[in-house]
């Protein structure tokens, strides 16, 4: 050869990293956002460009109040990321397969805003039945809010046909008679959630009437009569502890104390009263004080009239009459008290009376 050297060396030719330009911008699908949307990045008006020719791909890092989120790098954060008061913001970078780009296109901002809470009312159950005399119980522990920072900050209201009767998350409410409506509000101050059901509230209709009155004994002075009511109740719950009171001409009588009457049933109560002669009302005055609540209170009182005379001549019994009509004896013959006969002896004098013998 003629001498000369020939040397070599090794070249490595450097990737260049891939570029990005352009607008993005977030969005939601729900409006406005709260903890349950799902945050995604709008790309149509990005461009990338490679000067080595590689193929390129989109990035996605999110940030949170301008924290890396975390969150894995594709175009969509679910709220598990975020909650209500934060703002988020998406930097997209192009990337060739090994080096990502310098630049990156920062999106617009999503703020999340307020969840409302969820209502649910745990207890009582749709188409309930209750008594009017027990607490319905109300529940909505159930409930819940998306955004954690409201969850221990909900207020719980409770209505009866748009009447509130009660606040918190459990109660107690007597609830009178009939169907009824229970609203939940619950509140987080923001927005607020309503659950309803229905409930039927059971009560007895104590009943009683002219009709259901009725004198035993005959009508005469100085006789014994009974007093016989018959009270109903034509409810569809139980009555327990009823007072009957008894009245002769507005004058307490007597009363009969711890009377029960299961729904659609009837009980029977009578007293004894002694009458001298003349007329008079009888009053029946079913739970006086008003102790049991009823679906009808209008029909707890009923009244009859009675007549007491003089016992009728013509009503006198030759036999078998009370021993209280006596003052007149008289001897039978020897052979009719042998035969053990017993016989009414009749003074016709008005106003004297007999003995049996």
């Amino acid at each position: 050869d003629n001498g000369s050297a020939v040397f070599t060396q090794s070249v490595f030719i450097l990737d260049s990293p891939p570029e990005i330009y352009g607008t993005a911008s977030t969005t939601s699908n729900i409006q406005p956002a709260n903890e349950n949307a799902i945050i995604s990045v709008v790309t149509t008006n990005l461009n990338m460009i490679d000067i080595d020719g590689d193929s390129t791909s989109m990035v996605f890092k999110w940030y949170v109040n301008g924290n890396l989120a975390g969150a894995p790098e594709v175009n969509e954060l679910s709220g598990t990321y975020f909650e209500k008061g934060d703002n988020v913001r998406c930097r997209i970078f192009a990337f060739d397969g090994s080096t990502l780009s310098n630049s990156f296109v920062e999106s617009t901002q999503t703020a999340i805003g307020n969840s409302a809470p969820v209502a649910v009312i745990s207890k009582p159950y749709d188409n309930t039945f209750g008594d009017v005399d027990s607490p319905m119980k109300f529940d909505a522990s159930e409930s819940y809010d998306q955004d954690t920072v409201d969850q221990n900050i909900l207020i719980y209201r409770w209505l009866v046909d748009d009447i509130q009767v009660s606040t918190g998350i459990t109660s107690e409410v007597l609830i009178g008679p009939g169907d009824h409506t229970i609203t939940l509000v619950v509140s987080d101050g923001e927005d607020e959630d309503t659950d309803e059901v229905t409930v039927h509230i059971r009560a007895s209709d104590l009943q009683v009437s002219e009709e259901r009155i009725i004198f035993s004994g005959t009508k005469y002075v100085d006789e014994t009569i009974s007093i016989i009511v018959n009270i109903g109740n034509v409810g569809d719950g139980n009555a327990l502890n009823i007072t009957a009171s008894f009245y002769v001409d507005d004058k307490l009588i007597g009363e009969i104390d711890n009377i029960n009457i299961s729904s659609s049933n009837n009980e029977t109560v009578s007293i004894q009263w002694k009458a001298a002669l003349g007329s008079y009302t009888i009053k029946i005055v079913i739970d006086e004080e008003n102790d049991i609540i009823e679906t009808n209170e209008d029909n707890n009182i009923a009244d009859k009239i009675i007549q007491i005379t003089e016992i009728p001549e013509s009503d006198e019994p030759l036999y078998g009459i009370r021993e209280d009509y006596f003052n007149l004896m008289v001897v039978l013959a020897v052979s009719a008290v042998a035969l053990g006969i017993g016989a009414w002896i009749r003074n016709m004098d008005r106003g004297s009376k007999k003995k049996k013998y």
